[in-house]
């Protein structure tokens, strides 16, 4: 989910340059919901849809629309060497990969250093073709009525009154990085209960629903759990419904800042997954929790660590502190 999101401000930077483009984005079916709707994308492709063909077969298939460009933003080899085959004139991509003569416009830029923000790497590969990196970035995330309505009707199930504050847990990152222990979002969840006219909302995957039932069990409070329970859009509509969203380094976190919603995001010291590379697009500053270690890892190697757990070192208060503030301000 991350890397789509943070791929769609690509769509609007080349509309706004080139007008009368027609733009088209190759993405898994699961993230189709993502750029549905989008007002600067004309077509989407399934890639599930594509590998489901011979070879040739997806040869002929891509030939068919005619492209002049490819921005291969996360690229593989199938994929490099298919919109290679199809002759697409301009093809451009990472120049550190051992397949990258497939591309004939190369970016030299290692991600994995964390220099600069994935959204921003993203829109750089445009100044291969002499597209400026707007000054701005809008994602332009397209949420239906309908699942507006839907999560309306879902609240009301759960009585929360309108003028309550619905707050979202999101405890799970799919093990892309590092995570905040479960009991300290247990702790967290029932400091914020306490408050009057807040609600606690636990979100997650389908995958993940015995980790928010664990978490579940943790708790005092006893908050809603929508885990597995929500479409993207829906989930969506429920995040840019609610006043805050507290989450690990993960796709919905991205989400989150998508559609305009507050933010506390715990991250991790490994170079890779730092707050500089996969943080809450332009809100680093005051949304993000690091652990208090003056480190920089290439890799976790947990007991083998000076610091073992590190993320264990960030405490409930500061994310309470945090969350309240954000609670405070105006929406």
């Amino acid at each position: 989910m991350g890397d789509v999101i943070l791929s769609t401000p690509v769509l609007s930077a080349i509309k706004a340059h080139f007008p009368n483009s027609y733009i088209t984005m190759l993405v898994r079916k699961y993230t189709y919901e993502l750029v549905d709707g989008h007002p600067h994308l004309d077509d989407i492709i399934c890639l599930e849809d594509i590998d489901s063909l011979p070879f040739l077969s997806q040869i002929r298939t891509i030939r068919q629309y005619n492209f002049d460009h490819a921005f291969i933003l996360h690229p593989r080899f199938r994929l490099a060497s298919l919109l290679a085959a199809a002759k697409i004139p301009i093809r451009v991509g990472s120049g550190y990969r051992w397949y990258s003569f497939l591309f004939n416009r190369r970016i030299f830029e290692h991600r994995k250093t964390a220099e600069h923000h994935e959204l921003d790497y993203n829109l750089r590969m445009l100044q291969t073709i002499n597209i400026p990196v707007p000054e701005t970035v809008d994602f332009h995330f397209h949420i239906p009525q309908s699942a507006h309505h839907d999560m309306e009707l879902l609240l009301q199930q759960f009585k929360v009154k309108a003028d309550e504050k619905c707050v979202m847990i999101h405890p799970g990152s799919g093990g892309s990085a590092r995570d905040w222990p479960l009991q300290r979002f247990a702790e967290l969840i029932d400091r914020l209960s306490a408050i009057p006219k807040i609600r606690l909302i636990i979100t997650g995957g389908l995958d993940e629903r015995e980790l928010t039932n664990e978490l579940l069990n943790k708790t005092q409070s006893k908050p809603i759990n929508l885990a597995g329970k929500l479409t993207i859009k829906q989930l969506a509509a429920l995040i840019k419904r609610s006043r805050l969203f507290i989450a690990n380094s993960t796709g919905p976190l991205h989400l989150a800042v998508a559609v305009g919603t507050e933010v506390v995001s715990f991250f991790c010291p490994i170079i890779p997954c730092l707050p500089e590379r996969w943080g809450p697009y332009n809100r680093i500053h005051d949304s993000v929790l690091m652990p208090p270690v003056n480190i920089r890892c290439n890799k976790c190697t947990i007991e083998k660590c000076a610091h073992f757990d590190c993320m264990d070192k960030i405490t409930v208060d500061s994310a309470y502190n945090m969350a309240i503030k954000k609670l405070a301000m105006e929406k």
